[in-house]
């Protein structure tokens, strides 16, 4: 994937739109936090 746009939605509301570039084949991808405490759950990924 690459060139592509990503749309992160929190609890149904666009939280977060990026492009992503230079992405690499089978390399594995994150959602993190930095400097604070953070829980993900739920979390669906779609394409279209």
């Amino acid at each position: 994937m690459e060139n592509e746009i990503a749309v992160i939605y929190v609890n149904d509301t666009k939280a977060l739109s990026n492009r992503i570039y230079k992405s690499i084949d089978g390399m594995d991808w994150g959602i993190y936090s930095n400097g604070v405490d953070a829980l993900f759950e739920e979390i669906h990924v779609y394409t279209p």
